[in-house]
């Protein structure tokens, strides 16, 4: 894959998930429990691609 194509994708992954929620706020949503391996590797990807600018709650909601 090229390199401009590469970062054509990752723009476009980071349009559609790596932003905040639409929906109300977290804490009026119900409770869901992660394994630990999912929490770690959705956390990797939130800090690397959204620079911790998004919660996991909101990666979760817009997935």
């Amino acid at each position: 894959m090229k390199k401009k194509e590469l970062s054509q994708r990752v723009n476009e992954y980071q349009s559609l998930f790596i932003k905040e929620s639409d929906s109300e706020p977290a804490r009026y949503g119900k409770s869901v429990y992660v394994r630990k391996k999912h929490h770690e590797r959705i956390f990797q990807i939130i800090s690397i691609i959204g620079s911790r600018k998004v919660t996991l709650y909101d990666y979760i909601d817009n997935v």
